[in-house]
């Protein structure tokens, strides 16, 4: 079926996407939907199961039988859908400076793959400044894969809370983001680099045109690291300073391989492992 979006230019179609209020008894939703504005005050009911695709391309072999695909549209007509969404794909969102808990102050808990393109205006996906935010130990519980591309004001990933929390994440992809300095956010008298990130299913970490990137560890077994060239300089102040932190009983050399002992370096863009 083809749907009508009321108040835009486009052709008028067999339905339109006001009625999805009047049917009560909605719970299953497949949608495709090409529009850069919503009706006025339209929001999504409440779904127990959603697919939807908002200005995205979708094949139909679909990830997940709860996920949304959002691209250059305002988020506030799917307010209702993320308490139990798997994956989110959001592309040049604007009005949204973080993810929670703007977009679900249960922290996303059911959230498997996020990925974020160009959102020009997040600042951070977890603001633990806002008092709406319930349980800290929630958020992302279920993450498994996080990618994020262009997005030009981000200067951290998570805050330094979320350190224990992220026991499932297998993908990090940190791609074209001019502000990120770090994976954690510092918290008052620390800069974060001496925090040590427990990410047992971490497999596959991409870093890429990052230049204000510096240094994080983390205790993973990392299978696929991926850097630019330009990215692979050793900033060997910084390595020392955080070896410090860690203990001067370990040997910290650059290599492939990962040390016996679980520990990863990453330091200005370049893999350092513990041997």
């Amino acid at each position: 079926m083809d749907w009508k979006i009321e108040g835009t230019n486009g052709e008028i179609n067999n339905a339109s996407l006001s009625e999805l209020n009047s049917l009560p008894r909605l719970a299953v939703l497949s949608l495709r939907v090409r529009s850069l504005t919503f009706p006025d005050g339209f929001v999504f009911p409440t779904l127990k199961r959603d697919d939807i695709a908002i200005n995205e391309y979708c094949s139909n072999n679909h990830p997940t039988p709860r996920s949304l695909r959002i691209k250059a549209v305002s988020l506030h007509a799917f307010k209702e859908l993320f308490w139990n969404i798997e994956y989110i794909s959001l592309d040049r969102i604007v009005g949204c400076q973080n993810l929670v808990p703007t977009l679900d102050q249960e922290g996303l808990s059911k959230l498997t793959s996020l990925t974020l393109t160009s959102c020009d205006e997040m600042e951070c996906l977890v603001d633990t400044r806002k008092q709406e935010l319930v349980n800290i130990s929630l958020v992302f519980a279920k993450l498994t894969s996080l990618k994020i591309n262009g997005c030009s004001r981000l200067a951290y990933v998570f805050p330094i809370s979320l350190a224990e929390v992220l026991s499932l994440l297998k993908v990090l992809h940190l791609v074209n983001l001019p502000q990120l300095e770090r994976v954690l956010c510092p918290i008052k008298d620390t800069d974060g680099n001496g925090i040590v990130l427990t990410l047992p299913s971490l497999q596959d970490i991409k870093v890429t045109n990052c230049p204000q990137f510096t240094a994080f560890i983390i205790r993973s077994q990392i299978k696929v690291s991926r850097f630019t060239d330009k990215d692979m300089e050793e900033n060997s102040a910084e390595v020392e300073e955080i070896r410090r932190g860690i203990g001067s009983d370990i040997d910290w050399s650059r290599s492939s391989q990962q040390g016996a002992n679980g520990y990863n370096l990453i330091v200005a863009k370049a893999l350092m492992s513990v041997l």
